[in-house]
């Protein structure tokens, strides 16, 4: 099985450093009211890319790796973005905070514009049972906070969508590894 988890999280670190950030919105939905500020999705989560605090994860070869550490995966950091008015008493409130029990599910959804003109998601990529082991804040200019998150997770489930030359989907492909049962899902 140590195989079979290997080459899931390969795949997963791969996909996202073969993506450029330019032509691809990254968004991550949290389904805990986490942010009493900006929400910007439907059914409970949270969306950190919203139109008014902008959020992107750092995608690139030299992002941390993903490896195993105590049973579990352990991600690297996600680098997040946040804009709006730093003299807003709710700016500084916009801050990721997850309960004791863990965050359940956590979606990061790497997404293109499709044929039609829309945005799809390419692949998304879905945590469960995950901690959040630090939050680090930094202000990058004026009224951009640059925020570092790690988190731990359990269990990972990777969707992969793919779209004819009019934007109608294809193929959805599912993979995924619980860390826990050390089976694949």
């Amino acid at each position: 099985m140590g195989g079979v988890r290997a080459s899931i999280l390969a795949w997963v670190v791969l996909s996202l450093a073969t993506q450029s950030i330019a032509a691809v919105r990254i968004f991550a939905y949290f389904n805990n009211n986490l942010l009493p500020g900006d929400q910007g999705s439907s059914d409970g989560s949270y969306e950190l890319m919203s139109y008014n605090f902008g959020v992107e994860q750092a995608v690139s070869a030299s992002s941390s790796p993903i490896a195993i550490q105590g049973g579990k995966a352990r991600q690297g950091a996600v680098n997040l973005i946040k804009q709006g008015d730093e003299w807003d008493p709710n700016f500084e409130r916009l801050q990721l905070k997850g309960p004791s029990s863990g965050l359940n599910p956590v979606v990061i959804s790497t997404q293109d514009i499709s044929g039609a003109g829309n945005f799809v998601p390419i692949f998304n990529i879905t945590l469960n049972n995950v901690y959040i082991t630090s939050n680090r804040f930094t202000v990058a200019s004026g009224n951009q906070e640059i925020v570092s998150i790690s988190l731990d997770y359990a269990a990972i489930t990777a969707t992969y969508f793919k779209y004819d030359a009019s934007g109608a989907l294809t193929t959805k492909t599912q993979t995924g590894f619980n860390f826990v049962r050390n089976v694949a899902i």
